[in-house]
């Protein structure tokens, strides 16, 4: 196993590419060909932001050109086919995964949990990466019972593992064996979470995901609608229907056909 610096990986990976890459998949690159002995706990964010450290200090003289949002080459390589080649995008140094919700586990395995009052819901990024343990998300999350949605439920509070410990006592015990989970506290580097964004409304954003989720799956268990759901429903009008008029000289043509 090597044991490169991420910068090294990184350029190894794109140099025997010769093409861009996303930052994830160059992760995943370094992963699979065990370029490093250590990955941490979110390897994709660590190739992100030291692509995006070189190039916000070093500019033009970076071994690293950005072509798109996520999307990176090396410099040397693109100017051998474009020597005229140059970044014009904007390069943010905490670019991360955009949006709300900054992380998620899917059908999760109720039985891989030790579950008790702050059960540890430990997850991966990569199988060789370091385990991060969410139990204090928050966000919304689903209950399975297999490959079907019995209860949408929401978690504003930094308590998802409690939360989810719960339903193992209450009247949903029995009717579920899987979860999903949608977070919207960001990982840091060493795996820890972060705290929510301050410029957004969780609890609103939280509530409406919720209400939305409940909406459109009509999960049976949930006895109402969701809080913040207070759209007014309309009902599809059908498509205009062929007159009784036209239909007939269609007819007509038909026949005479």
């Amino acid at each position: 196993m090597a044991n490169m610096t991420w910068d090294k990986a990184i350029q190894k990976v794109l140099g025997d590419a010769g093409e861009a890459m996303h930052y994830s998949d160059i992760a995943n690159e370094v992963e699979e060909r065990s370029l490093r002995s250590k990955l941490g706990a979110t390897p994709a964010n660590s190739v992100n932001m030291i692509i995006n450290k070189s190039i916000n200090d070093k500019g033009d003289k970076s071994s690293y050109i950005r072509l798109g949002k996520g999307m990176y080459a090396l410099r040397k390589q693109l100017e051998k086919i474009n020597p005229k080649a140059k970044q014009d995008i904007p390069v943010e140094i905490d670019e991360k995964l955009g949006g709300v919700i900054q992380c998620l586990g899917m059908y999760w395995r109720s039985d891989n949990v030790d579950w008790k009052s702050n059960p540890h819901l430990r997850g991966q990024e990569t199988p060789k990466s370091d385990a991060i343990d969410f139990t204090s998300q928050t966000g919304i999350y689903l209950l399975h019972d297999r490959d079907k949605v019995i209860y949408v439920g929401k978690v504003d509070e930094p308590r998802m593992g409690q939360r989810l410990f719960e339903h193992t006592k209450d009247r949903l015990n029995a009717r579920w064996d899987r979860f999903s989970w949608f977070g919207l506290r960001p990982i840091s580097e060493d795996g820890s979470l972060e705290e929510a964004p301050k410029n957004i409304d969780m609890t609103a954003v939280i509530s409406a995901l919720e209400a939305i989720l409940i909406e459109a799956l009509e999960a049976p268990q949930n006895r109402r609608r969701g809080d913040q759901l207070n759209a007014i429903e309309y009902i599809q009008v059908p498509k205009p229907a062929v007159s009784e008029e036209k239909a007939k000289a269609i007819e007509l043509i038909l026949k005479g056909a």
